[in-house]
């Protein structure tokens, strides 16, 4: 039997008198939730502490979802390119050169493996984007046609492609709420019950049997009905 994850309750945040919030947390940062509440203060403080929770609730599946989905990148990887397929000059000229300010997936490569001497630790290290990255169309072919249904097994999705673009939709999705997790910011307005769902999936598509085990163990869906 798995052992289960219980996270303590929302504490009670409409003790906490306005004027000394509104100076911990800044006011701008703290008129979104008043404006959510039309001002009343402790229906304000009450969500501010809510969404406190409940983002630190969705670490669990998200990290999860992560891990499983960049492992099963490396496998892919790993049956194409070899074990060191991070120092492979034929995967390196695989990822785009990306000029401007967007995301620039060979220069992060290059930038981990620079200072990792193991294929283990340039994964821990590579930005998530880097893995959304991954599902581009440009590495279908050589990457995700002949492998994606070996390293996703029990996804239900048989079409490759579909596949392909179905991880990358959801990954990208957990990624920017990741960030806005990482940076406090609001989700109270945002559709949660949709990225616990991709959270799941992209745990289930690599294995149902963990899917199940993460879904006893998250807690973001019982805070869900408690939003204040």
């Amino acid at each position: 039997m798995y052992p289960q994850i219980t996270l303590c309750a929302v504490p009670n945040a409409s003790a906490a008198p306005l004027a000394e919030v509104q100076r911990s947390l800044s006011i701008p940062r703290f008129s979104r939730y008043l404006a959510h509440h039309s001002g009343d203060p402790d229906r304000a403080t009450q969500l501010y502490a809510w969404n406190a929770d409940v983002s630190a609730r969705f670490m669990l599946p998200i990290h999860f979802a992560e891990v499983s989905i960049r492992n099963a990148v490396n496998e892919a990887l790993s049956e194409v390119y070899g074990d060191r397929w991070p120092w492979v000059e034929a995967f390196e000229n695989s990822l785009p050169e990306v000029r401007g300010r967007n995301f620039k997936p060979r220069e992060e490569l290059k930038r981990v493996r620079s200072r990792e001497e193991s294929t283990g630790k340039v994964i821990a290290e590579l930005k998530l984007i880097f893995w959304v990255r991954m599902f581009d169309s440009r590495h279908h072919h050589r990457l995700w046609q002949p492998h994606i249904a070996a390293v996703l097994p029990d996804a239900a999705i048989s079409d490759p492609a579909s596949l392909r673009e179905n991880v990358k939709t959801r990954l990208d999705r957990l990624r920017v709420l990741r960030n806005r997790l990482s940076h406090h910011e609001p989700i109270f307005d945002q559709d949660l019950e949709a990225y616990l769902t991709h959270s799941l999936e992209l745990v289930g598509y690599r294995s149902a049997a963990v899917r199940e085990w993460v879904a006893s163990l998250e807690s973001v869906s019982s805070a869900l009905g408690e939003k204040p």
